[in-house]
Formats: C-alpha cells, sequence, structure tokens
C-alpha cells in the first residue's frame, strides 16, 4: 500500500487519470466528487493547505481522499484541523470498488492521518449508507466521535402516479400563489441545461440583491456564496456550460428579467437542489412556490429523474413537498495532546457560557 499527497493542480493534473479511474469504478457516485469538481476546487483553492490523499495498492490506484488542513481558533487557542476539501451538501472518499477488502483500505487512511501534523479531524456531511460511515460505525474509536449533523429531505417521484396525484399533496400556498403570479404578471418557465455567461451573471446579481434585502430586513445571518471569490471562482468554473448543472427560471416577459431561479446539479437519477435565489422587488409573489409548482410538472412530465434532492436541512418547508429523508453525519473527534487539551478548553468556555 502506497499513499501519495497532492497539494496543487499540478499533482492533480498528474494523476488524473488514476483519479478518473477510481470514479469509473466507485459504486458511490457523488457529482460534489466528480473529478471535474474536484480538478475546478483545487484550481481555486491552490493557495489552501490541499492534502488529497491518493491510494495504490499493488500500483493500482484504490482510493482518493479529499481533504484539506485549515488552521483554525476559538477560546485563545489555535489548531490544525483536517477537513474535506471540496464543495458540496454530501461529502465522501472515492472508493474503487475492485479493492478486495473496503474497511481495510479506509482503515489504513486512517492510520495515515494520526501521522499528521493535526490536532483535529472534523469530516462533516457523509451520508449514511457509503462504505466510510459504515466503517467508523464498526470502529471501537471513531464510533463514538460520529454524531449525526443534519436531515435531507427528498421526494421519490416514482411514489406517484403523475403530477396530478402529486398535486394533492401540495402546500396550499403552492397553487394560491402560483395562480396570483400568473394572473398579475406576463411570466414565462423555463428549464435551462446550458448555464451562459449571461444567465450566470443575472442568477449571481438576483442572489446578492436577496442577501442585501433581507439583511436590511434585520436578517443579518444572511450571506451570499458569490461574494466569496473562491467560491464563486469554483462555481463559475464548474457550471458555465456544463450538462451536470440544470437551471429552472421564471421570467418576467415584460421586462425580460430572471425573477426567479432554482440551480441544481445532475447526480445520476437524482437531481439535487442547491441555491435558489429571488428578485426581492417580486416579494408579494412568494416566487417560490409558483416556482416548484412549475419544477415538480416539468420533472414528471420528462420522467428524467427518480428522485428530487432538497439538500442539506430539514426545513418545515421542504417537508410541504418531500415524502423521504435521510441523515448526514459528522466526524470529530481530537487527535493529538494539544488538541485534546483545547478540547477541555472549549467545553469549559461553552459551560461557563451556559451559566450566564
Amino acid at each position: 500500500m502506497e499513499i501519495i499527497e497532492i497539494k496543487n493542480l499540478e499533482d492533480f493534473e498528474k494523476y488524473i487519470s488514476d483519479i478518473e479511474k477510481i470514479w469509473e469504478n466507485t459504486k458511490e457516485k457523488i457529482v460534489f466528487s466528480s473529478p471535474f469538481f474536484l480538478r475546478e476546487y483545487v484550481r481555486a483553492n491552490e493557495d489552501k493547505n490541499l492534502l488529497y490523499l491518493l491510494m495504490f495498492e499493488n500500483n493500482n490506484p484504490i482510493l482518493l481522499a479529499p481533504f484539506e488542513i485549515r488552521e483554525r481558533k476559538a477560546a485563545l487557542s489555535k489548531w490544525n484541523e483536517l477537513q474535506f476539501g471540496l464543495e458540496g451538501d454530501f461529502k465522501n472518499i472515492l472508493l474503487d470498488d475492485c479493492v478486495v477488502n473496503y474497511d481495510t483500505s479506509i482503515k489504513n487512511l486512517f492510520k495515515y492521518i494520526e501521522e499528521l501534523a493535526i490536532d483535529r479531524v472534523v469530516l462533516d456531511n457523509i451520508l449514511h449508507e457509503c462504505y466510510l460511515s459504515k466503517y467508523i460505525l464498526k470502529n471501537q474509536k471513531l464510533n463514538g466521535n460520529f454524531f449525526q449533523q443534519n436531515m435531507v429531505p427528498t421526494l421519490n417521484l416514482e411514489d406517484y402516479e403523475n403530477f396530478d396525484e402529486y398535486n394533492k399533496t401540495f402546500p396550499s400556498n403552492t397553487r394560491k400563489y402560483k395562480n396570483k403570479i400568473l394572473r398579475e404578471k406576463n411570466i414565462e418557465f423555463q428549464v435551462i441545461d446550458d448555464m451562459s455567461e449571461e444567465l450566470y451573471e443575472e442568477i449571481k446579481n438576483i442572489h446578492i440583491e436577496e442577501k442585501s434585502f433581507l439583511k436590511s430586513q434585520g436578517r443579518n445571518e444572511r450571506y451570499s456564496l458569490y461574494e466569496d471569490e473562491k467560491r464563486e471562482e469554483f462555481i463559475k468554473n464548474v457550471q458555465l456550460g456544463s450538462r451536470a448543472v440544470k437551471n429552472f427560471i421564471i421570467r418576467d416577459v415584460d421586462t425580460g428579467k430572471v425573477i426567479a431561479y432554482r440551480n441544481c446539479y445532475v447526480n445520476g437519477e437524482e437531481l439535487v437542489s442547491w441555491n435558489t435565489g429571488y428578485s426581492p422587488e417580486y416579494r408579494e409573489y412568494r416566487l417560490n412556490n409558483a416556482l416548484f409548482y412549475f419544477i415538480f410538472e416539468e420533472l414528471f412530465k420528462r420522467g428524467e429523474f427518480k428522485k428530487f434532492n432538497f439538500g442539506v436541512g430539514g426545513y418545515a418547508w421542504k417537508f410541504g413537498y418531500a415524502n423521504s429523508f435521510t441523515n448526514i453525519y459528522i466526524l470529530d473527534y481530537f487527535t493529538s495532546d494539544k488538541g485534546k487539551r483545547i478540547k477541555k478548553m472549549i467545553g469549559f468556555k461553552k459551560a461557563l457560557e451556559e451559566l450566564k
């Protein structure tokens, strides 16, 4: 067994054929971990402490773990933390299906991690039905540091005969606001599979405008991912001209402007909702209601996907449309003696805050 460290785009390109081979042979394909997505993440984040671990067995590539090491601080302490080095709602390692024993490969990965100069491991957004989570749950040391992180609502489209049957389960506001916008505005619903530069800029501007409006209404927690230079570079690189992206938009025909959108990624037979926004000028129409109506009507008509994934977050409005859900998990533990001291300090600080 041999592990190669990939730390920049040059390294990544050097081993791209090995990475693509693992991707082709893995059963656990997630669009966010595809070679294309990973390469663009590396391209946009070369200034970070990237650490992609590529494992070989008998000269054959069998595993890729896309990590990065970040410096963190809290309670007057600093530490080095191993995290996933990728962008997306769901994260995982890539594991070739040809390996003799999945557990042995992952065990060797964690042995390597233990030798790194880090103080803490925080691997988030891990789906429960994957080889990584199964190994963690069976491991005496790691099991107690593996926690449910969030919910992921989903809609299994095949549970319904057609859109009319599914339509009966909609929240009442969906039809109400769909009818309102159709009565009062001249709109057009569009499905766009090929992101153009012009559409990208429209979506970006709407998201930033929505954030500014919500902050003016006291929603200070709101932010726009398009205002983060590195994230914006990554998003633009993976979305322009990509067939892995599907955009659902409502356009005001009279002005020609996009007034609402939902940006999704194609993940095999599943469509993953990733980003959405609306023009504050049209806020009285609650455009997400009309948009969901049009989206699901179109999905049932096309029959391309078996599942619609609403993304991370078990919000009540998502369950107005979802009929199922899954969970994601986080692995979080301190490794070094320094890290264990910091853990105690953080716990002490939290206890003091709870007493206030």
